[in-house]
């Protein structure tokens, strides 16, 4: 009798413990899951945001070429009127390196066709002399 209870008590006890290990495992598993999915939210949270970050980055782009676009269509205006003013021209300071060249190959331009002018008067004063 006695070695049946003590045989009946470790069989219990073992259930008990059989029992617990697998409520404990299935909350490890929840928790591992829990952590999965949230690392996992996570990561579609960092994506998107850098997608959004992307997004605003490329608007902003959009918006400073469209400026500087705005910025060469005035000075091409400014350049078609101002031919005749060299000076002014070279003087004007602007970031846009491009426009900068243009100018001072307009500049020499003029002043090739004025000092061309120039020794044309000379030659022709010459000659009639």
């Amino acid at each position: 009798m006695r070695r049946r209870r003590e045989k009946r008590k470790k069989r219990k006890t073992r259930m008990k413990e059989d029992k617990n290990t697998d409520e404990e495992r299935a909350r490890g598993e929840e928790k591992e899951e829990e952590e999965h999915s949230r690392s996992r939210w996570r990561r579609r949270r960092i994506i998107k945001g850098k997608i959004r970050r992307k997004r605003i980055w490329k608007e902003e782009e959009e918006e400073k070429e469209e400026d500087e676009n705005k910025l060469q269509d005035d000075m091409k205006k400014d350049e078609v009127q101002n031919i005749g003013s060299c000076r002014g021209k070279v003087r004007l300071r602007t970031s846009l390196r491009r426009w900068r060249d243009l100018r001072k190959k307009m500049c020499n331009r003029e002043k090739r066709g004025v000092e061309n002018e120039k020794k044309k008067k000379e030659n022709k004063d010459e000659e009639e002399e």
